[in-house]
């Protein structure tokens, strides 16, 4: 009975290790036990997170049907844009697309991104539509 402990005893010990050892083997030295893909991404609050993913999504607004769609690991949506953008430009077969997507993409870099690709990304800028890549092709917003 006592060899059988013991060795119930070592098991749990090893256990214990286990997620430590998966941590420090993790590039980002993350571990979910869950959901191994699964990151820790920063919220809103402040000193706040989800374990979990990010999930983009392009809808066309005339079939109200999902053409693209992009998981990620990044918590912030301002470098998504030009990748979904230029998902469902593909998606659709369009030569070009006009991208409306809340002040939460507003990132020079993924502006200039889409305008080079034949999207024309809008945001809603306190409640008012601003075609994006006019600002960047006036010099009006800057990286």
């Amino acid at each position: 009975m006592d060899a059988q402990i013991d060795v119930q005893q070592a098991q749990v010990k090893a256990s214990q290790n286990v997620p430590t050892q998966l941590m420090l083997a993790s590039p980002d030295q993350q571990v979910s036990l869950a959901d191994p893909d699964s990151r820790s991404m920063a919220t809103s609050g402040h000193g706040s997170g989800v374990v979990g993913y990010n999930v983009q999504v392009a809808v066309d607004t005339k079939h109200h049907l999902i053409v693209a769609h992009a998981v990620t690991n990044d918590g912030s949506d301002r470098a998504q844009l030009a990748n979904i953008a230029c998902q469902a430009k593909d998606a659709l077969g369009v030569d070009e697309l006009q991208a409306v997507a809340d002040r939460g993409y507003f990132n020079s870099d993924e502006i200039l991104a889409c305008d080079k690709a034949g999207v024309c990304p809008e945001s809603g800028q306190r409640g008012e539509h601003v075609d994006l890549s006019t600002l960047c092709q006036n010099g009006l917003m800057h990286r």
